[in-house]
C-alpha cells in the first residue's frame, strides 16, 4: 500500500539526514516506525513496539482521556489493547519463522 505524507521541506531534509546518519533510507525509517507501533511480524521486537507505543502515549496524550485514578477503565484498555496488540505480533512472527523452517527442511520438487 502507498502512503503520501505532506511534510514541510524542512522536515523532509532532515528526515533524509537521519537516514543517511544511519545508512538507511527513509522508507526504511517510516515502515520500520509503522511495523512497531502496529505490532507487526515485521517490528523489531518488544522493545521497539514499547517504544513507539510510548512515543505515540506522550506525543498524542492530549486525545486519552486521563483520570487521577491510575486504574481507570480506559487506561486499563490500553493497556489490554497494547498487550494483545504484541502477543498477536508475537504469535505471528513465530508462525512466520515455522514457516520458514519448514520450508527449509521441504526438498524442492
Amino acid at each position: 500500500m502507498k502512503i503520501t505524507l505532506d511534510l514541510p521541506t524542512s522536515e523532509y531534509c532532515g528526515l533524509k539526514q537521519v537516514a543517511a546518519k544511519y545508512g538507511i533510507t527513509t522508507h526504511e525509517i517510516l515502515a520500520g516506525f509503522v511495523a512497531d507501533a502496529t505490532g507487526s511480524f515485521r517490528s523489531g521486537g518488544s522493545d521497539e513496539r514499547q517504544h513507539a507505543d510510548d512515543y505515540i502515549a506522550r506525543r498524542h496524550s492530549d486525545y486519552i482521556q486521563h483520570s487521577a485514578d491510575p486504574e481507570s477503565l480506559a487506561e486499563r484498555d490500553l493497556r489490554f489493547l497494547r498487550s494483545e496488540r504484541w502477543y498477536d505480533a508475537e504469535r505471528r512472527h513465530a508462525t512466520y519463522e515455522r514457516q520458514k523452517r519448514e520450508q527449509l527442511r521441504t526438498p524442492s520438487a
